[in-house]
């Protein structure tokens, strides 16, 4: 698959929550908290902006410099941007191209000369005007989108992305905030040291370096996948349905298209035609390629039942220089292929292409994509054997091809560094148009709970990276299919996993995945390592306004008294509100007996049953029997339930239908979001009986979660309550946060925005909490307990230095010593990887 859009620039900033979203919900950011900037008579003010895609507004303000109770604002409007200051218009505005506004930054300049009174707006370096203000004052204060300010507050504000914000005096650059930051509600300046806060952030860099599951669904009979770059939708192909997704705005929008009945294939594959705007169902076997009339709503053949196919994972692709189809390669009845099929789409009309060139040898499990003009396919990777013959040496292969429709011809690329571990690709590339690199999705097809990585391919050295994290892939390669593309309008990467379980035969259905990251994509982790006044490192600045807010939390916790715990049996709100990132309160120092060593440590047993409803690591549910029942939430249902139980446990009210509204159905009107809010409630409240006596009941104005039974809880619950009513982090505590922690991170690979602060307390939490425990617990009488805790952090956090010097410890406690070694052998080769720099510290500093 083509990359069709040029984007450019880095993959750092903030981007604004804006109209999409309640007032309360919208970002802001603050240059200097609590004071101002005091720049001398000549200054100016330069940044990077662009605009997000697919939202319902585009109007308000960028900035509001403020100084006194004066106030000079830029201000934007569709793709237009006016300097207004006070209560008039300066003159002074510029218009940008609205595609370039989505693609690329643009670098904006405002000069002010305090003396002459005059401002003047720069951008690309076009100067755009300039204009007399009443300027007075020395110092102002720079508040960006949403603010609070007691006269100039807002909630009106555009779609926008920043970075690259600074100040300059002359040539000298007094302030520098990058906004590279991943998390946090903080940025810190490179230059001057101040520390930027920022209300609802939204950080680019991690959406460029994390899937999103965007859809989890099944659909009748096999599916099939296929995509049109030209209108940014994906289809998925069932025998009585369609799905069609829109992966970019917001929140990604569905369709359901039915049909009649058509029973399509183990092995067939879909296809897209983007100049004929056709879609296209492909048998390979029965040499029939399919296109679905979209005013009928029918597939003008079908299918009749045959032998399992002779072109498993095969590769395809359109020539739009010969309108056709062309098929490579694949496997069936013991042998590997490496025909090359063409179907003619003007004349009906299926052909075997000779071939010339280098020899392709048989493959499958390959990915295919192709240039910017169509006329060259480039294939890598794979499992085959050179003679066809799967008895005859089948195994991987790591070279690449290039096919010319032209001169139907194969030429050998280049062969990928194969010494990571046996792989094969998912069935697409995606080719940069601007540069020799391929993206790829590559797996380890011999085992069956995999994960789809997405790679890097340097063309012209065949070097490989990683990008972004893994995606969870059930592969049975007859019954498995997996497929990448790019979505040009909403600037993502789209994976698309596809699963037939033999048990689902009778019903015929397939479970469908969809994940999508922003363009370009990133190694997982990236530190900021922004340099702050006089050449301290940025994170010291961060660290003390961490120390501040600690310091204060230690202030209200022991302000506080603690509430009774619940009645058994009544399922109720904890009588504290659950912390969130910015307010995490340290406890005492644990209380331990020093004269007897603590007992042993016993991981609970097995078979313990687990919380009906669990929210550490997977999202799952199960009814009164015990059997689970998370397939019956829908992405819509499970986001809607969540919403629900977490805003009733963490603000100890629910959520009102307003909210509802505005973040699940934001795009509809007030009378058709009350009716989607209400049958979906209705929906879940069947689903919930099965649970056990649980409701979602609205308390005045509030939904609220409930439950008449103890047997009937979450481990959410659990874990709050357990945080609320601790007087000490002793031996108990930490045994019952370990029971619950131990089961992964918190809503693993469940991501909306409203979550992140959630997601980010409860980590923080934990790890905070066990650390503290680590900290003052005598390790040479428990290394097993020291070394469970451990191993828990590292789920939250695989580079927490401290969890690594404690497991270290407690191994060689326990006489590991080759284990302690290879541990810390690992930590560091991560460490490395990662911050692209050797961990600071040897083997003997760690287990001193």
């Amino acid at each position: 698959m083509l990359l069709l859009a040029e984007v450019t620039g880095q993959s750092y900033g903030l981007a604004f929550n804006s109209h999409a979203l309640i007032q309360e919900n919208r970002t802001s950011l603050d240059l200097s908290p609590g004071d101002s900037l005091c720049p001398g008579n000549s200054f100016r003010v330069e940044f990077d902006l662009s605009l997000q895609r697919n939202q319902p507004v585009y109007f308000g303000y960028i900035f509001r410099l403020v100084s006194n109770d004066h106030n000079i604002d830029l201000i934007c409007t569709q793709n237009t941007f006016k300097l207004v200051e006070g209560n008039r218009m300066t003159g002074i505005e510029c218009t940008i191209d609205t595609p370039a506004l989505f693609n690329r930054w643009h670098h904006f300049i405002i000069a002010v000369d305090k003396q002459s009174k005059k401002i003047s707006l720069s951008v690309n370096a076009i100067p755009r005007g300039t204009a007399s203000v009443n300027w007075n004052g020395s110092c102002f204060q720079l508040l960006w989108g949403a603010n609070d300010h007691q006269r100039f507050s807002t909630r009106d504000l555009p779609p926008m992305r920043l970075k690259d914000v600074a100040l300059f005096e002359g040539d000298k650059e007094r302030h520098h905030w990058s906004l590279s930051d991943s998390s946090g509600n903080t940025s810190a300046d490179r230059v001057g040291g101040k520390v930027a806060t920022v209300k609802n952030p939204v950080w680019i860099r991690p959406l460029h370096q994390r899937w999103q599951q965007i859809a989890d669904f099944s659909i009748s009979g096999i599916a099939g996948a296929a995509f049109d770059s030209k209108t940014d939708r994906l289809f998925i192909t069932g025998s009585d349905s369609m799905r069609i997704l829109v992966p970019g705005g917001t929140e990604p929008s569905w369709q359901t298209v039915p049909y009649p009945h058509n029973d399509f294939q183990l092995g067939y594959q879909a296809l897209f035609d983007t100049s004929a705007n056709t879609l296209f169902a492909i048998s390979i076997d029965q040499k029939k390629v399919t296109p679905f009339n979209a005013q009928t709503r029918q597939w003008q053949y079908t299918y009749h039942d045959t032998l399992l196919t002779e072109f498993w994972q095969a590769n395809k692709f359109i020539s739009h220089a010969d309108n056709s189809i062309y098929i490579i390669g694949g496997y069936g009845q013991l042998h590997y292929k490496n025909k090359v099929s063409r179907y003619s789409i003007a004349d009906n009309r299926w052909d075997t292409v000779p071939v010339t060139g280098d020899y392709y040898p048989p493959r499958y499990l390959a990915a295919l994509g192709v240039s910017g003009k169509g006329d060259t396919a480039y294939i890598i990777g794979g499992y085959g054997s050179v003679s066809g013959d799967q008895m005859l040496n089948p195994g991987n292969y790591y070279d690449a091809y290039s096919f010319d429709t032209k001169t139907k011809s194969f030429k050998k690329l280049f062969t990928i560094d194969s010494s990571l571990h046996p792989f094969v690709f998912a069935n697409s590339l995606v080719k940069s148009p601007d540069k020799p690199v391929l993206y790829g999705m590559i797996f380890k097809q011999g085992s069956f709970d995999t994960h789809l990585q997405l790679v890097e391919i340097d063309m012209a050295t065949g070097s490989m990276r990683n990008l972004g994290d893994p995606i969870p892939y059930s592969f049975h390669d007859i019954r498995s299919f997996a497929d990448l593309y790019y979505s040009p309008l909403s600037n993502r990467l789209v994976a698309v996993t596809m699963f037939h379980p033999r048990e689902t035969d009778k019903q015929k259905q397939t479970r469908v995945k969809v994940f999508s990251i922003h363009f370009p994509p990133e190694p997982q982790a990236a530190i900021n390592k922004t340099v702050g006044k006089g050449g301290v490192p940025g994170s010291i600045w961060l660290l003390a306004l961490i120390l501040a807010a600690a310091t204060t939390g230690i202030i209200i916790w022991k302000k506080k008294s603690r509430s009774a715990t619940p009645k058994p049996g009544s399922y109720q709100a904890p009588p504290a509100e659950i912390p969130q990132a910015a307010d995490i309160s340290p406890s005492p120092d644990p209380q331990r007996p020093t004269d007897t060593p603590p007992p042993a440590y016993n991981p609970p047993p097995a078979d313990t049953p687990p919380a009906p409803i669990s929210l550490f690591g997977q999202f799952r549910v199960t009814d009164s029997q015990g059997q689970d029942i998370t397939k019956s939430f829908t992405p819509l249902l499970k986001e809607l339930f969540l919403l629900v139980h977490l805003y009733s446990i963490h603000n100890q009210k629910g959520i009102t239908s307003e909210m509802l509204n505005e973040i699940l159905w934001f795009d509809k009107t007030e009378k058709d979001a009350n009716n989607n809010r209400s049958v979906n409630l209705a929906k879940l409240k069947t689903i919930l009986e099965k649970v056990g006596p649980v409701q979602i009941a609205k308390e005045g104005r509030y939904w609220q979660f409930k439950s008449e039974s103890q047997d009937v809880y979450s481990d959410y619950y659990e874990f709050a309550r357990l945080r609320s009513s601790k007087t000490a982090i002793d031996r108990n505590y930490t045994e019952q946060l370990l029971a619950i922690a131990s089961k992964g991170p918190f809503l693993l690979q469940t991501d909306y925005n409203w979550l992140d602060d959630i997601k980010s307390g409860v980590g923080s939490q934990v790890i905070d909490d066990f650390q503290q425990y680590l900290s003052a617990a005598p390790q040479s009488a428990e290394p097993e307990f020291v070394l469970a805790i451990c191993n828990c952090i590292f789920l939250y956090d695989r580079l927490n230095e401290d969890a690594l010097i404690y497991k270290c410890r407690a191994l060689i406690l326990l006489k590991r010593h080759a284990l302690a070694s290879s541990t810390y052998q690992k930590f560091a080769r991560e460490y490395k990887e990662i911050y692209g720099e050797e961990f600071p510290k040897s083997f003997n500093d760690i287990i001193k």
